[in-house]
């Protein structure tokens, strides 16, 4: 016979919930395969030398070439077009990036929290 409270108090939730769930971890479930793991896998491709190859700078500049040069500029301050048309100066830093994070040797934290500033300076010479 199953017992129905309506429990309406949060502490009476809590009680309720701790219980049920701590009833649940005590319980012993046993698991049984009853397929070989690999099988699901023969005949499949298997995974090829592209897609665990380091990146390529064709792959890098097809990437900016791709995106939408209208999108919406990053946390930087600058859009698709900007990076599209200063690839030539940006190429090198980046594919240390790639390269950084396909060694794993880049810490990912640091680059959601960096912002990049490119500041001009124009010198102007008067005749004198």
């Amino acid at each position: 016979m199953v017992r129905r409270t309506q429990i309406t108090h949060h502490q009476g939730k809590v009680e309720a919930l701790t219980a049920y769930f701590t009833s649940l971890m005590n319980q012993t479930v046993s698991a049984n395969w009853n397929f070989n793991l690999q099988s699901l896998y023969t005949g499949l491709p298997t995974t090829t030398t592209a897609l665990t190859a380091p990146f390529t700078a064709v792959e890098a500049w097809a990437a900016i070439k791709g995106k939408d040069r209208n999108s919406a500029p990053g946390p930087d301050g600058f859009g698709p077009s900007f990076y599209n048309a200063i690839w030539p100066t940006t190429r090198a830093p980046v594919m240390k990036f790639l390269q950084g994070f396909y060694g794993c040797n880049i810490d990912l934290q640091r680059v959601n929290r960096a912002f990049m500033v490119m500041i001009q300076t124009q010198v102007t010479r008067v005749a004198g």
